[in-house]
């Protein structure tokens, strides 16, 4: 387990956005995708930065530690797997400074087998689940309690970003 140093502080919930996902625009015919066109340049700029931009804007806030996780939008276990691939390998020179929580997909099963390889195999401390306003996570989901439980790791329910036909 790793300790905190005396005086830090972390950062518990810092967003992410993997720089392979499309941003599309307000023009765009797809209603069911994430409406991320409403993210101003800068803030997208930031969010997809893992690098010097961010760890100079941590020291400016006396950040020791951020504990990010993807912008919670709805995928499939691959898309998953890809993007937690893609968090890992940018955080791995500055592990000090960073920590992950798995994106996992919508279903209970596929979600339960993504946390559980990124936490065995990546590090990753925990997992996030994206939902819709007010829908129940109870149905399908004792397989991903159980293997956060199992893990002793948190699972954090993040409202879905919105999409073009809810703006």
């Amino acid at each position: 387990m790793t300790t905190v140093p005396p005086n830090s502080l972390v950062a518990c919930l810092e967003s992410y956005m993997n720089p392979a996902l499309p941003v599309g625009t307000l023009l765009s015919n797809d209603a069911t995708a994430p409406a991320l066109h409403l993210i101003p340049a800068p803030t997208l700029a930031k969010l997809r930065n893992l690098g010097p931009a961010r760890t100079k804007d941590m020291r400016s806030l006396g950040y020791t530690k951020q504990i990010l996780s993807h912008i919670p939008i709805e995928a499939n276990a691959s898309t998953c797997a890809k993007f937690n691939n893609a968090l890992y390998a940018s955080i791995q020179l500055n592990t000090d400074k960073f920590a992950a929580l798995a994106m996992l997909p919508t279903e209970g099963k596929e979600a339960a087998k993504e946390l559980q390889r990124c936490v065995t195999k990546m590090k990753f401390v925990g997992g996030v689940v994206a939902s819709r306003c007010g829908a129940s996570l109870h149905e399908g989901y004792d397989e991903l309690w159980d293997t956060a439980e199992k893990y002793r790791v948190p699972i954090v329910v993040r409202e879905l970003w919105p999409t073009g036909a809810e703006v």
